[in-house]
């Protein structure tokens, strides 16, 4: 005749360890930004129509040669050189541990993790804005004839920039798991810790419309001022490029098991900070990576 204890004893399920976990879920991530810039002086890095002070030009019209003396006063507005986009990304991540035990409670292991972010920022800015007044002095060389006017050149400039691409993140390390109730048992909770190596592949294209505007007015003696026809040029620039950056990673999780060996944990993470940088044209993009991390996983043992 069985006792009762006996009887519970034979009931009772042993805890079967099984080595292989595969997990996955969204993270959400925080510290990085884009910083959005415009290098030089934008538009009037090449433009033609604004001239230094004190030029002297020679012209050729109708076979007559101008000598042309110009004398310019430059008020130059600075305006949004800097645009910064922050706040939190979501990101999604894909995990397996290869776990040894230890003891009842304690498993050490390797784990490898994979972990995808999309990326599509933008910004715009007006880098400059600015008025020109000149004093012109043309001589005719041949006829020894001259004409001053005034010159007035209102400009501006303006720049659409994107940031678009996939940034892959690879994670290798060791990892350490304690369980927290009776090794024995089926379910339970437990917590985890895990760092390693961390490799990050940005594959990031940036584009620039940039978009630089001018209207001259020109007033001569005893006339009225006359505009000239509005400049108007604008450019296409972009840069696509492969960014590969190494750093370090370090996760924290608390999670509970349950007796289907499915479990289900909340972690936070921290990774070394890193940036790259891009530049189309006079546009410029720097990226600091995200440093900090948190998010809820679903995993499975076999």
């Amino acid at each position: 005749m069985t006792s009762p204890v006996g009887a519970q004893n034979s009931e009772r399920k042993d805890r079967v360890f099984k080595p292989w976990e595969v997990y996955l879920g969204p993270v959400i991530l925080f510290g990085g930004d884009f910083k959005f810039s415009v290098a030089a002086e934008g538009g009037l890095s090449r433009s033609g129509v604004l001239l230094p002070t004190g030029v002297t030009t020679s012209l050729n019209e109708m076979e007559q040669t101008i000598r042309e003396e110009r004398t310019t006063t430059r008020q130059l507005n600075v305006l949004d050189r800097l645009s910064t986009q922050d706040g939190h990304e979501l990101g999604f991540f894909f995990g397996i541990t290869r776990r040894f035990e230890l003891t009842p409670r304690i498993e050490v292991g390797v784990l490898g993790e994979f972990q995808l972010l999309r990326i599509d920022e933008s910004a715009r800015i007006f880098p400059f804005s600015g008025v020109d007044e000149s004093q012109v002095n043309q001589i005719n060389e041949d006829t020894e004839e001259s004409r001053a006017f005034m010159e007035s050149a209102t400009y501006n400039d303006f720049f659409e920039m994107s940031l678009k691409g996939l940034e892959y993140t690879f994670r290798l390390g060791p990892a350490l798991r304690y369980r927290m109730t009776d090794g024995s048992s089926q379910t339970g909770f437990y917590v985890s810790v895990a760092g390693g190596a961390e490799l990050l592949l940005a594959d990031v294209k940036l584009t620039s419309n940039s978009t630089f505007t001018s209207v001259v007015t020109r007033t001569e003696d005893d006339e009225p001022p006359r505009d000239e026809p509005p400049r108007r040029e604008s450019r296409m620039d972009s840069d696509e490029s492969t960014k590969l950056l190494a750093g370090g990673f370090i996760n924290a999780a608390f999670g509970y098991e349950f007796e289907t060996r499915a479990s289900i944990r909340a972690f936070a993470g921290l990774s070394s900070p890193r940036d790259y940088r891009l530049t189309a044209g006079d546009a410029v993009v720097k990226r600091n990576t995200p440093i900090w991390r948190v998010g809820l996983v679903a995993s499975l043992s076999f």
